[in-house]
């Protein structure tokens, strides 16, 4: 988890999918004290919105692929959110995923198959820390207990290992 933290401080660059317009390169960060996710522009300077949301009121972190249970009202079958099915084009579904509060949900879109599925894994457990209120998530390492966490300065291969195992441990 840190080396995700640590991107998280410096931001991490993907795709934003919107209601409005096409989507477009963004930055995604969480503040110093782990509490919040925002988002800037590609350049680092402020996005038309400008609001941080609570990690703690994360409902859920959704792969496009998955379905989306209000599709169960209407009896569709239908998967990822409203605006990831309205902006993303079907072929990119496997690189996106959403996280979903309540009041609203940041669509993004991965570079790689790879990314995504590391990206949906350490959003994951980052709420999994966030609910039992781990006192210092920052440098908090969960290696030894969950597979496919990358300890520090290990490098690409290790991305590509935590990946794998984060493949293989997924039913």
């Amino acid at each position: 988890m840190r080396n995700f933290i640590d991107s998280m401080l410096t931001g991490i660059l993907l795709i934003k999918h919107g209601k409005q317009g096409d989507p477009h390169k963004r930055r995604i960060y969480c503040d110093e004290k782990v509490e919040s996710i925002f988002w800037k522009k590609e350049n680092g300077s402020e996005a038309k919105n400008k609001e941080s949301y609570p990690i703690k009121s994360i409902k859920e972190i959704r792969w496009a692929c998955d379905p989306d249970p209000d599709g169960e009202d209407t009896g569709e079958a239908l998967a990822g959110t409203r605006i990831l099915r309205d902006s993303c084009r079907w072929e990119d579904a496997p690189l996106s995923f959403s996280i979903i509060w309540e009041e609203r949900t940041l669509d993004l879109q991965c570079h790689t198959r790879l990314e995504c599925k590391y990206l949906i894994h350490c959003f994951r457990q980052l709420i999994e820390d966030t609910e039992k209120s781990h006192p210092d998530i920052r440098r908090r390492s969960v290696s030894g207990v969950h597979p496919g966490i990358i300890e520090p300065n290990r490098g690409v291969s290790a991305l590509a290992q935590a990946a794998k195992a984060t493949l293989d441990a997924e039913p």
